[in-house]
């Protein structure tokens, strides 16, 4: 794989987006659900997953079915 020694490509930092309202009535059950997404989220798993729609030509939702599988969520 080729390094990005010049910082080309920017890092993605994703995270979920709530009103102050909705967070404030469910953080619990928020916190359980994105917490261990966000835990595995990271950018080389980013990577990986880019690569296998980029290069391996998966489907997306095939991919990110196989990621929230591996994390300790539900994937449907």
């Amino acid at each position: 794989m080729l390094e990005d020694d010049e910082a080309f490509f920017p890092l993605y930092n994703p995270s979920p987006v709530f009103t102050q309202d909705v967070y404030d009535a469910n953080s619990a059950e928020l916190d359980a659900i994105f917490d261990p997404i966000s835990a595995a989220l990271t950018q080389d798993a980013i990577n990986d997953m880019n690569a296998r729609v980029s290069v391996d030509l998966e489907q997306p939702e095939d991919v990110a079915r196989d990621f929230l599988s591996r994390t300790t969520c539900s994937a449907d």
